[in-house]
């Protein structure tokens, strides 16, 4: 978070880097199988991945015991983890009722999920401020608002960004970011095949 460290994925460890100096390597974790990195938690304390079961399931790495912790199990397929500034809320893809739809899930208080998409969905992230989450229809993005004031969030209509030419596919990770000014940074659909790949930058969205 502090842009000091990178975390990558090299199947089937996961690798902490310096960003700085000689860009040592820091940590290291043998973690088995084929885990994504998806996100940081706020404070830089772990890691949220998803890793293979019998599909996907969601969980933290403990960058400090390194110790692994579900944070969302069982489903079909949960992927695209996602979470909130305040790292108390976690957003994902999920075929939990048999179509692509995104989820919001509480991490404290006992949990609880709310379906946040009504026409399925992929790669949701939460925007800076945290009150709105934005994500994938094809190759449109859609904004659903969240009111905090309640106990339990309130979700709102589904409201329509834009249409970028974003990188299409079936990708176990986010194919654009949202960088902490708010502005939309994704990865370019290429043609022909094997073209360099570049990134674009919408302001203002």
């Amino acid at each position: 978070p502090d842009g000091k460290r990178l975390a990558y994925a090299s199947a089937p460890r996961v690798v902490i880097r310096s960003t700085v100096g000689q860009r040592e390597i820091l940590q290291e974790f043998e973690l088995g199988g084929d885990p994504v990195l998806h996100d940081w938690a706020p404070d830089g304390s772990y890691l949220v991945m998803s890793v293979p079961s019998d599909e996907r399931d969601i969980v933290k790495l403990d960058l400090e015991t390194g110790e692994v912790e579900p944070l969302v199990k069982g489903g079909v397929f949960n992927i695209h983890p996602a979470l909130s500034p305040d790292g108390k809320w976690l957003t994902y893809m999920s075929l939990e009722t048999g179509d692509i739809q995104i989820y919001l899930h509480r991490l404290e208080q006992g949990g609880g999920t709310w379906q946040v998409s009504r026409n399925g969905g992929y790669q949701p992230l939460f925007t800076p401020s945290g009150n709105e989450i934005l994500f994938r229809v094809g190759r449109r993005m859609v904004s659903v608002s969240v009111d905090w004031s309640e106990e339990a969030p309130i979700l709102g209509p589904e409201r329509p960004v834009g249409e970028f030419p974003v990188r299409m596919g079936r990708f176990l990770t986010h194919q654009y970011r949202i960088t902490p000014e708010g502005n939309l940074l994704y990865i370019l659909d290429a043609t022909p095949r094997g073209a360099e790949l570049p990134l674009h930058l919408v302001k203002g969205w």
